[in-house]
C-alpha cells in the first residue's frame, strides 16, 4: 500500500481550479514511474483546504479532489482510490470574522 500525502491546498480564488488541476495532473506523471499499476493507494487531504474559511470555495475544492481520484485511478488502473480529508484551522474559521464554525 502506499500512502500519498497532500495539505496546505490554501484554495484562495476559483481561479486557482485549473491552476491546482494543471499541478494533481504534474503529479500524477511523477506517481506513475513510482507506483505500479494495480497499486492500493491511500490518498490523505490535509487542511487547510481553503484560505480564510471562504465557504464559497468548498466547491471548488471538491472539484479539485475529484479530479485527482480520477488521476490516481489512471495511474493504477484501479477503479477507485481511498480519500482521507482532514480540514485544517483555515477550514474551522469564518472568513470575516475567524470565530470557529464547528
Amino acid at each position: 500500500m502506499y500512502v500519498l500525502q497532500i495539505s496546505d491546498l490554501h484554495v484562495s480564488c476559483a481561479e486557482d481550479l485549473e491552476t491546482l488541476k494543471d499541478k494533481m495532473k504534474l503529479l500524477g506523471s511523477c506517481l506513475i514511474n513510482s507506483i505500479p499499476k494495480g497499486s492500493q493507494i491511500l490518498c490523505c487531504i490535509l487542511g487547510d483546504f481553503v484560505d480564510k474559511g471562504n465557504n464559497l470555495l468548498y466547491p471548488v475544492v471538491r472539484d479539485l479532489l475529484a479530479e485527482l481520484q480520477k488521476e490516481l485511478c489512471r495511474i493504477t488502473e484501479k477503479d477507485d482510490i481511498a480519500m482521507t480529508v482532514v480540514p485544517g484551522n483555515h477550514d474551522l474559521c469564518a472568513e470575516t470574522t475567524g470565530d470557529k464554525k464547528l
